[in-house]
């Protein structure tokens, strides 16, 4: 259970990276 909560944290995390990365590129 622990494994999985991290793996859903890292991914949810990634996407809010990747959602922020989009939004300060001032190419998007």
């Amino acid at each position: 259970m622990s494994s999985v909560f991290t793996a859903v944290f890292a991914y949810l995390r990634a996407i809010v990276g990747f959602i922020l990365l989009l939004w300060r590129n001032p190419n998007f």
